[in-house]
């Protein structure tokens, strides 16, 4: 009979790990051409389409924290589903607005909804998961997630020549294909998370922000934020600056994607069983080093095919990580308040391409990276300050000012 109620168990997360790729694709058929059709329709100039370009992500940053809230108290099916409906209106939204106000309500709208649906989905599979399974799941999660990195603009580029804007709306349908499988394998009756005491105020849940853990959790996810906001965002630029000597951004894109998906899939075969703190430390070197590796001048192109294998090993070893870590650190009863308040490192994508554009533009791409290699060392020691036996149980201290 456990056997039985543990397969249904599973088939429910196989059912978000598939939805969490399906979104991924919806919203990567999109992200790409956001810009171009904005330029192309709208007629903005590239600094106006940085601007718009940057809504979703601060509605995302300024509300995680508060969907993580309304997810405790209503139920994370309930806030699942109301994110991936957000989504699914906004990408309409994004096809059928005629001036800039509506298309800018529109990317609000995409931010929300992700902020709802990212925070419900990982504390669903945190209180659903076997403690001995988390990682892998996460794993396989963030593989999926990677396939539709892949695949999103792919199918969005080629369908904008022939659709224009009306290219959103494969990102709706495909959030509605999420939406679908929720009401038919997934029951409000399976996902009761636990209830806030009586006494527990929306006042009080700011009370989790003194949690030691969560602050350093926060501030390593930001560093690594920042150097990885500050590769993306700035990573084409330096490309078209180095006169041909490295790879165009587009292969280094691929290969990023491919090296993840690849090790993700041996990692899963043959390294399941290694110590998950092992992972952390080796993710943490392997970042930093691919980092440096960029700053190196000798023989640029072989040298950043060589950086970007590096760093994407490091990142489908570590990412993951900080899920399951923070699975670790949050309260049964405030998952999704812990996962939206791990939503404020977010500011990272901000600071990241803001400082990094000061220290491309006066320093060159030599301290740019070394910069992000800095960056990524601060991460692994806010990490490294985790307490190893909180992460192992249930925070109290917070709950104890609560109570």
């Amino acid at each position: 009979m456990v056997d039985h109620k543990q397969k249904i168990i599973n088939r429910k997360i196989w059912v978000l790990i598939c939805g969490s790729g399906l979104s991924t694709l919806g919203i990567f058929i999109s992200i790409p051409i956001i810009t171009i059709y904005a330029m192309d329709y709208f007629k903005l100039s590239v600094v106006q389409v940085g601007f718009i370009s940057g809504i979703w992500p601060v509605t995302q940053f300024s509300m995680s924290f508060f969907c993580g809230i309304i997810a405790e108290r209503w139920g994370y099916l309930r806030t699942l589903r109301l994110g991936i409906i957000l989504n699914s209106m906004s990408f309409l939204f994004m096809a059928i607005s005629v001036n800039l106000i509506q298309f800018s309500l529109s990317l609000v709208l995409f931010g929300l909804g992700k902020a709802f649906s990212d925070n419900s989905v990982r504390a669903t599979m945190i209180a659903l998961a076997e403690e001995d399974e988390v990682e892998r799941y996460f794993r396989l999660r963030y593989l999926l997630q990677n396939v539709g990195n892949v695949l999103g603009p792919l199918i969005g580029v080629a369908a904008y020549g022939l659709l224009f804007g009306n290219t959103f709306i494969l990102s709706t349908v495909v959030f509605l294909m999420f939406l679908f499988a929720t009401f038919i394998w997934l029951r409000l009756n399976d996902f009761r998370n636990e209830k806030p005491k009586k006494n527990s105020t929306v006042l009080k849940t700011f009370l989790v922000l003194k949690d030691t853990n969560l602050q350093l959790w926060i501030l390593s996810s930001m560093f690594i934020i920042i150097a990885y906001g500050a590769y993306e965002g700035l990573m084409p630029a330096v490309v078209l600056g180095s006169g041909g000597d490295r790879p165009a951004y587009g292969v280094l894109v691929s290969l990023n994607a491919l090296v993840v998906i690849v090790f993700q899939l041996i990692q899963l075969r043959l390294f399941k069983d290694v110590d998950i703190n092992k992972s952390i430390v080796c993710g943490f070197f392997l970042l930093t080093s691919g980092f440096f590796l960029f700053a190196l001048d000798w023989n640029a192109f072989v040298m950043t095919i060589v950086a970007t294998i590096v760093v994407s090993v490091g990142e489908a070893i570590l990412f993951p990580c900080f899920d399951v870590i923070m699975g670790r650190i949050a309260p049964s009863e405030q998952k999704a308040v812990y996962y939206g308040a791990g939503g404020l490192s977010q500011v990272g994508f901000f600071i990241g391409p803001s400082i990094g554009g000061l220290l491309l533009e006066y320093g060159g791409s030599v301290f740019l990276f070394i910069a992000c290699s800095t960056s990524i060392i601060f991460s692994g020691i806010f990490f490294n300050k985790i307490s190893k036996e909180r992460n192992n149980k249930v925070s109290t201290n917070v709950q104890q000012v609560i109570d």
